[in-house]
């Protein structure tokens, strides 16, 4: 039962990092990211509301908050995306993907501060674990920019903490609503409401950018996106079956780590073997870090 759990987890953090790789495909050949991420995220929208069974009840009055708490961290998440993409264009994909994915620090502090978790040495020195990754997996860059006049091969460390602070900050909102008293039923909502969000925030930027003549459309990426919304609708059956088998076992505090992970380890490789960009020790210790503190913190 547990070994199920672990690798249908694993299996969903290898699905999870599609949209990675179609970033920094994008980034590597200037493609236009808007067009895969509004068919992404709309198609996404569309599927989990019909698998969802309908959206009666879910706007009314008093679910309004749930509504607007699951949407914003839909705009915020998508947002990290689009920062991920700027930090993508201007530095190391596997050191700069590292960092960003690195957000599950933030819903563990959260937790501890503000939600109510109680405060223990494994999840205080998982989070410390993480941010002791990220220095590592960032280390030989920002040597690198240091001795750069100007700092200007540091121009990816900003988006990319933004995209770190964005990926975070949207993944502790969606833990919200499991502290309101809701109808019965209603949480299943949250993922057809995350992408409505998500799918606002695109549809109006590409409107901006079209009138401004910068939205350039790429038939190939509109077809990867609805491909990509497939799969994340895939990857989230696959997470959630992995939860249950997980939690039979009464380890269900593993299938988040686990999926991040191997989501981590399967961008390295990839950053590694097709991108071939420079293996770097501290960034390989820094992916360690982050992941065996990803674990120890979810206890």
């Amino acid at each position: 039962m547990i070994l199920t759990g672990i690798l249908l987890a694993l299996v969903t953090g290898l699905l999870w990092n599609v949209s990675g790789i179609v970033n920094s495909i994008c980034a590597k050949k200037d493609y236009d990211l808007y067009s895969y991420l509004l068919t992404n995220v709309v198609f996404t929208a569309l599927f989990t509301g019909i698998l969802s069974g309908g959206f009666i009840g879910v706007f009314r009055r008093d679910l309004l908050l749930f509504a607007g708490v699951s949407m914003l961290s839909g705009v915020i998440n998508t947002s990290g995306a689009l920062f991920l993409q700027k930090a993508l264009q201007k530095g190391h994909h596997g050191i700069i993907f590292l960092i960003s994915q690195s957000s599950p620090a933030i819903p563990f502090i959260a937790g501890m501060v503000l939600l109510g978790d109680r405060p223990s040495f494994l999840k205080v020195g998982g989070v410390a674990l993480i941010f002791a990754g990220m220095v590592l997996a960032a280390l030989p860059k920002l040597r690198e920019g240091s001795r750069n006049p100007g700092g200007k091969k540091l121009g990816w460390l900003p988006p990319a903490l933004l995209s770190f602070g964005c990926f975070g900050i949207a993944h502790t909102m969606l833990a919200l609503p499991s502290l309101m008293a809701l109808h019965e039923g209603t949480a299943k909502y949250r993922t057809f409401l995350f992408y409505c969000g998500s799918s606002v925030l695109m549809t109006a930027a590409a409107a901006v950018r079209r009138r401004a003549h910068e939205f350039a459309v790429n038939r190939a990426l509109l077809l990867v996106g609805v491909v990509a919304a497939v799969l994340n609708v895939c990857s989230m059956s696959l997470f959630f079956k992995a939860l249950d088998r997980l939690a039979a076992a009464h380890a269900v505090g593993l299938g988040s780590p686990l999926a991040i992970s191997a989501s981590l380890v399967g961008f390295t490789l990839y950053s590694w073997f097709y991108l071939r960009e420079k293996r770097e020790p501290a960034a390989l210790a820094g992916l360690l870090c982050i992941c065996a503190g990803a674990v120890a913190a979810s206890f």
